[in-house]
């Protein structure tokens, strides 16, 4: 799979022994950091905030961002994701593909283009057996951006990915949680699954004013039901 780097799982698996071992009470400062990736960079609603600082962002590099075992016989090969559509909260946005920086943390949009969402390229591709994972922004300083409403999906609506080799992929909304960005469930969101899996995340839950972030993490679990 395109990016994956030799011992990512083992250190998962270490990370998640840990945490196992010490309590969720008790896990130190670089164990939470690197189990607990946060959603996009956000604006004050009013417009005069600024951006989430490094520790709401996501770590990704440390996770596995594949499936393993029996593939569930609806998969695609990979094909980059270039538009998503989810037709009850009116979106129909590009998609680019983010990387890491240089610290580490999940890439996202630029605060200048709130219309647009972000794949993670390390991943897999939406319709590829595991979790694609699709960011964007919930505010920008000019309004809502592009997953304002992402809170409002329920299970069983749609999202649509149209992908660069033609086809769209087509996945039903299995759950949205909304979870303070502490306790983001980086395990749930970024590993292992032995079917096709798309994962929405934004912002969500109250604006701090003082860090410049919102609180919370919303974060869509869909599952690819057809293709066309």
């Amino acid at each position: 799979m395109p990016g994956e780097r030799p011992g990512r799982g083992r250190l998962l698996a270490v990370a998640l022994a840990l945490a196992a071992l010490i309590g969720a009470g008790a896990i130190t400062a670089g164990l939470v950091l690197l189990l607990q990736p946060g959603a996009p960079e956000v604006i004050d609603p009013a417009g005069d905030g600024t951006a989430a600082d490094a520790a709401d962002r996501a770590e990704p590099r440390s996770l596995p961002g594949r499936a393993t075992g029996d593939a569930d016989p609806l998969t695609l090969p990979p094909a980059e994701p270039k538009r998503v559509r989810i037709p009850k909260i009116k979106v129909d946005a590009p998609v680019r593909p983010l990387g890491l920086d240089k610290d580490g943390w999940l890439e996202v949009p630029p605060l200048s283009r709130p219309e647009l969402t972000g794949w993670y390229r390390l991943g897999p591709t939406p319709g590829q057996l595991g979790p694609a994972v699709i960011v964007g922004h919930v505010n920008s300083k000019a309004g809502p951006a592009v997953f304002a409403r992402l809170h409002t999906l329920a299970k069983g609506d749609t999202v649509e990915v149209k992908r660069a080799d033609g086809r769209v992929a087509v996945f039903r909304v299995d759950e949205v949680q909304r979870i303070d960005k502490h306790a983001f469930p980086t395990a749930r969101v970024y590993g292992n699954l032995p079917h096709a899996g798309l994962r929405l995340i934004t912002c969500g839950g109250a604006f701090d004013r003082r860090t410049g972030t919102y609180e919370d993490n919303v974060i869509v679990y869909a599952t690819l039901t057809d293709a066309r």
